[in-house]
């Protein structure tokens, strides 16, 4: 027992480096995370811009919530039954057009204030998709041992790379103007998808039986 406890001590932020695929999904998450917090300053102040009004930006964050409490449950067993993978890319693909299509329309002076409810229902809809088959997948990458010290890195590293992108914000804004900002948000859900096609991982059926129990238990 203390030779067992005395391993566990010793598993560390070097034992993931091992597993490639993690490795490869964790950077391609900080980068969308990079980009996501370069949106949050640009969307912000592009809404701001299209239509002066503050309180539309707080009817936008309510309306983004709404998809995520009505899908949650579907998208669950959704993912449970599908290739986790695809999942991912597919709606981060989805995501990275969407945001991709309003950063052009705004460029042309073509957007306007009823297409950002639109948008921003479709990306909150891809994000309910995502988010299930995310935290399956990223159970499927490391063994049992090091999940925890999966999470706890990605989770740092996650809000490492949003520290950065929120820091650079207003230079990249400055330089590239609100429809360039957001348009780079976009890119970054391409390269993402590009990063996580490199992903292999065999699905555990022992996870998949864990996570059903949690969506009947939800």
């Amino acid at each position: 027992m203390e030779n067992v406890a005395l391993e566990r001590n010793n598993i560390g932020i070097k034992d993931l480096l091992k597993y490639k695929s993690f490795m490869i999904k964790l950077i391609a998450y900080s980068i969308s995370r990079f980009g996501d917090s370069i949106d949050a300053i640009a969307y912000a102040w592009m809404v701001y811009e299209l239509t002066g009004s503050k309180l539309l930006m707080g009817t936008l964050f309510a309306v983004n919530a709404i998809p995520n409490i009505v899908l949650s449950p579907f998208a669950g067993i959704f993912a449970d039954r599908h290739s986790k993978k695809k999942i991912i890319i597919l709606g981060n693909l989805f995501r990275g057009i969407v945001v991709s299509f309003t950063a052009i329309l705004f460029y042309y002076n073509l957007l306007r204030p009823w297409h950002l409810f639109i948008f921003t229902v479709l990306n909150s809809t891809f994000e309910s998709f995502i988010s299930p088959a995310n935290s399956v997948l990223n159970a499927s990458l490391v063994p049992k041992e090091l999940y925890l010290t999966a999470n706890s890195f990605t989770s740092s590293v996650n809000t490492f790379s949003e520290l950065i992108g929120l820091a650079l914000a207003g230079v990249i804004i400055s330089i590239f103007k609100i429809s360039g900002a957001i348009l780079i948000d976009g890119m970054t859900f391409f390269i993402a998808c590009i990063l996580l096609s490199f992903i292999k991982y065999t699905e555990n059926i022992e996870i998949k039986k864990r996570f059903k129990y949690n969506i009947l238990l939800q």
